[in-house]
């Protein structure tokens, strides 16, 4: 089927357009199902399982522009701010020509929430978790679409996030009047239930478009089963040497790069052992260099990751894991689909959702995983699902001819014969629903903050209704159960404050109930942050205070960051914080007197603890990153990483200080720590931070702060030269093209001179024309097209402004300025002979910024930018003119050092036409 045949189901032509030119001429056989046979573009319920490759994605996405082309508004809901992130960025740059307008909402990105509450948008990319936090405030959301796309449905099974998307999918299907949903979903063992459950039909597609052989290389030998075929066979490669499974892998790698020329992805249980394994293969690999990836890694700010990706991409290797920034793996991605990028290490943030090229996959058969009994990290195999998830990334239609590999690799026959048959012969695990018990009491909550349930049997109704409620607890649980489960968590709730029960029994939540869930925080950190703001003073509250606070609270432990033992000594980073708080003349304060004044050492999780609010401290600093990376021993992206998480719970900080009638301007203080924590830069940074150009990180922005440009319409109006000065030259030019593109000076339209009078002008003496207001009038309607003044008066005054017209004539020749420029011209000009001080000269240049205590002002350097404009431009005018003087323009504007500018000129030379 092609796709101009989607014309006759009512999709767009422009889009088919775009798609075409994208995709090719033709739908692959799940595409052609969904639109030809099954009418999904007529509404209801779908399902789609695929295997990774076969194009259920692309379904997704043509039903989300069949509705934004209706006008329909779509949630197309992720499970990862990466997914997220890639999702929002291709679809902004292939549907925006085409008037689809796409908004992103994740915990660290919320510049568009206050867009998706007010529908001002088509299609709306947002995290799992992100949606239910947004239906706290508002409900109606979800009536309020005409599509929810899930993509990664298998995530309904996943421990972490299983929960709060089987309590959003139920809240979906129970919305009256709700949108069509649909779930895009790897194929997942005895999923019929689910489909059941969703009221959807299955869509369900078993071939891949390219052939997989998933096996396990043994003996020399690699034997495998085809996917699809279901043919047994082997290949004959070489013997391994090595005994450790690393080196194993690094060894097939290099056969499969360099021998046989082929692209090859190699899937690790975590983040150093990409590094580890990277670096044995730069030893024994030679592969040409991916330059392209190293040069614009060059123009980037400095850092030890980057100095370790480049060392690697000489050699033709990457990595890719979630301790690199956003831009250094948009780099490796990018060279990767290109084929620069020979090998890559990456751990399993690359195999949900992200489409390469890969001809091969190594992988290793075991995972880490976070057992909450004992808080401890165990090592486990990985399930059948995931093994077939990392080997769909390889053989991708469009990049492979033939067929893809996925492999596992072991000297040991023993676990040869394991592997294959639990991966290769094995099937699925059947789906279990990741609700349970323990955690209800969450869920429960949140059912009443959002409004979704009033009465404990509203509770028991949608508790019933989860796909838990209907496969598992239908057979586990009584009704005396489901009472007693609710009947506690609700006077639990009660006492804590977190919901009232009015006289009839209904339940709402407290605005402090609300917070707790439109932020997803625990209750323990809600009381950690309560206890805190009810006895600290709000004036005096500092940026060190309150990340210790933050790094001591509940949710903060679950953000991690390794650490070595006795990183810092014996007496570890508690020494680290009793100097910083020294520093900032801190002592005495509650929430470091905990710390510093106990004898005994302390816990792990303590000191661990410490290390985030000194690392983040130093990461909104003015420190470089490269130095922030080197004291903590941790790459930027996972400081970043870092620093998002702790910005959702600065505002939830935030949210509770406002409710304990904090002063606003205390309040305000919070919010802008949680934005800084976001882009590691000092408050002035913040403009310039919302400005997302690859390679424009921190340590540039602080630069560019440093030197007085700390707002794009600041470096639209400096010349691309004197950034180059500051930073790389292909990054000052990108970065002057934007700000000059959406913050530069527009040109005002000049006013409509009034009609010409019928009478020719004849020059008249300048006073004359000044004293009569007709004549005044015709004069400055000819002042626009003026060359010269002596043309139409005589007697011209030295210096002339039309404020109007943003004129400026100098002893009668016009010059041309900027209208920031011109505006301190004319200040000037008001005052010759006089200095006009830069406190007033930033409060009418720049009145956005001005805050009353010169804490956010513009610098002098903008100022003496703006002097020599007036200068050159003056000079410019006067260039070959006879008589003229240009030489007395450098004398024009004086500097009073440290205090303001004047206008060297007498008061009768000057005149301003207002």
């Amino acid at each position: 089927m092609k796709f101009d045949l989607l014309e006759a189901f009512g999709l767009d032509p422009g889009v088919i357009t775009i798609l075409k030119a994208k995709y090719g001429p033709e739908l692959l056989p799940i595409q052609e199902k969904a639109f030809k046979e099954q009418h999904i573009l007529s509404g209801g319920n779908f399902i789609i399982f695929a295997v990774t490759s076969a194009g259920k994605t692309l379904v997704g996405e043509i039903l989300s522009l069949f509705h934004a082309g209706k006008g329909r508004r779509v949630f197309y809901l992720v499970p990862t701010k990466a997914l997220a992130e890639e999702k929002f960025e291709q679809f902004s740059e292939d549907y925006e020509k085409a008037g689809i307008r796409t908004v992103i909402s994740t915990h660290d990105r919320r510049e568009f929430d206050e867009r998706i509450e007010e529908g001002t948008f088509h299609i709306g990319v947002i995290v799992y978790e992100k949606l239910q936090a947004l239906l706290v405030k508002n409900p109606k959301l979800i009536t309020e679409v005409g599509l929810i796309v899930v993509d990664e449905l298998q995530y309904i099974s996943e421990e972490d996030r299983g929960a709060s998307l089987e309590i959003l999918l139920t809240q979906i299907l129970l919305a009256r009047g709700g949108p069509q949903l649909v779930g895009l979903s790897a194929v997942l063992g005895k999923s019929e239930k689910l489909a059941q459950w969703l009221d959807a039909r299955m869509l369900i597609q078993e071939k891949r478009p390219v052939e997989l052989r998933k096996g396990v290389f043994f003996d020399g030998k690699f034997r495998y089963r085809e996917f699809n075929s279901g043919a047994d066979g082997e290949e004959a490669w070489f013997p391994l040497t090595s005994k450790d499974l690393f080196d194993q892998m690094a060894e097939t790698a290099r056969f499969l790069a360099q021998e046989k020329g082929e692209q090859t992805v190699l899937f690790v249980k975590d983040k150093p052992t990409t590094e580890s394994v990277a670096r044995k293969l730069a030893k024994i690999v030679s592969l040409p260099p991916a330059q392209g990836a190293n040069d614009e890694l060059m123009s980037m700010e400095d850092s030890v990751s980057r100095d370790l990706l480049i060392s690697l991409l000489e050699k033709g290797i990457g990595i890719h894991n979630a301790d690199l920034s956003w831009e250094e793996r948009d780099i490796v991605e990018r060279y990767v689909r290109k084929g620069d990028i020979r090998v890559l290490c990456s751990t399993t943030t690359l195999a949900v959702g992200m489409n390469l090229p890969m001809k091969n996959a190594l992988i290793d058969p075991r995972k880490w995983h976070f057992d909450k009994k004992t808080r401890s990290l165990v090592r486990v195999s990985i399930p059948v699902s995931d093994f077939e998830n990392m080997g769909g990334r390889v053989g991708r239609f469009g990049f492979i001819q033939d067929f893809g590999r996925a492999v596992f690799v072991t000297q040991s026959y023993v676990d040869f014969k394991a592997l294959y048959e639990k991966y290769v012969r094995g099937e699925l695990e059947e789906l279990v629903p990741a609700l349970n018990r323990e955690e209800i009491d969450k869920h429960i909550h949140n059912l009443v903050a959002s409004g979704f349930c009033h009465t404990p049997d509203e509770i028991k109704t949608f508790l019933k209704a989860t796909f838990t409620g209907r496969t598992v607890w239908s057979q586990q649980l009584k009704e005396e159960d489901y009472d007693r489960i609710i009947r506690e968590t609700v006077d639990l709730s009660l006492r804590w404050g977190l919901i009232r029960q009015n006289g009839k029994g209904r339940l709402d939540a407290t605005q402090i109930g609300r917070i707790v869930a439109s932020k997803g925080v625990m209750l323990e950190t809600v009381f950690h942050f309560l206890d805190f703001l009810d006895k600290a003073d709000p004036a005096a509250v500092t940026d060190l205070e309150i990340l210790t606070l933050l790094s001591l609270s509940k949710d903060a432990c679950s953000v991690y960051i390794p650490m070595k033992a006795k990183e810092k000594g014996y007496r570890g980073y508690r020494l680290e914080l009793q100097k910083a708080v020294s520093q900032e003349m801190e002592e005495g304060k509650a929430i470091f007197d905990g710390i510093l004044n106990r004898s005994e050492r302390l816990a792990y999780e303590e000191e661990r603890a410490i290390k985030k609010a000194l690392m983040l401290h130093k990461w909104i600093s003015l420190s470089e990153t490269r130095d922030v990376e080197s004291e903590f021993g941790i790459y930027s992206g996972a400081i970043k990483r870092v620093g998002d998480d702790f910005s959702w719970l600065a505002v939830t900080l935030a949210d509770l200080a406002r409710e304990r009638k904090w002063p606003e301007r205390s309040v305000r203080r919070i919010e802008i720590l949680s934005r800084r924590l976001i882009y590691g830069v000092s408050e002035k940074g913040l403009p310039l931070s919302q400005i997302r150009l690859r390679g424009l990180g921190r340590t540039y922005i602080n630069q560019l702060v440093h030197e007085g440009y700390d707002t794009p319409r600041a470096i639209a109006e400096v010349p691309v030269e004197d950034l180059e000065k500051m930073l790389p030259k292909r990054l000052a030019q990108r970065l002057h093209a934007y700000c000059l593109l959406h913050h530069g000076p527009k040109d005002p339209k000049p006013e409509a001179p009034p009609p010409l009078m019928e009478d020719t002008w004849q020059a008249r003496p300048f006073s004359e024309v000044m004293a009569d207001a007709g004549l005044k009038d015709r004069f400055r309607s000819r002042l626009a097209t003026a060359e010269d003044l002596s043309a139409l008066v005589t007697h011209p005054p030295a210096i002339m402004l039309d404020e109007k017209q943003n004129l400026l004539f100098y002893h009668g020749f016009p010059v041309r300025l900027p209208p920031t420029t011109f505006k301190l011209m004319a200040l000037l000009a008001k005052r010759p002979g006089q200095v006009v001080t830069r406190d007033e000269i930033y409060a009418h240049l720049w009145p956005d910024y001005a805050s009353g205590d010169g804490s956010d002002h513009p610098y002098d350097r903008q100022i003496s930018d703006h002097k020599r404009k007036i200068t050159m431009g003056i000079k410019k005018a006067l260039k070959g003119k006879d008589g003229a003087d240009s030489g007395q323009a450098a004398k024009l504007i004086k500097t009073w050092r440290k205090v303001g500018y004047m206008l060297d000129v007498k008061g009768e030379w000057t005149c301003i036409l207002a």
